[in-house]
């Protein structure tokens, strides 16, 4: 899927609008991705006392809502 919404901004980068639209969705992508990759490395991390704290749940709310 994420090459497919790279195909669609990189589709619409080469209409009249503004390049810094494509830099926006562009980075948006890397960063929803790049998050979501972390989350799945502290998942498989859960054999550690420090992920079982507050600071293990605290990065992984806003993809668990978003699920």
């Amino acid at each position: 899927q994420c090459g497919i919404i790279v195909g669609y901004a990189s589709v619409l980068a080469w209409g009249n609008l503004n390049s810094s639209l494509f830099i926006m969705i562009a980075s948006g992508v890397i960063l929803i991705s790049t998050g979501i990759a972390l989350w799945i490395i502290q998942a498989r991390k859960q054999t550690y006392p420090s992920m079982l704290t507050k600071d293990y749940w605290t990065p992984s709310t806003w993809v668990k809502r978003s699920i």
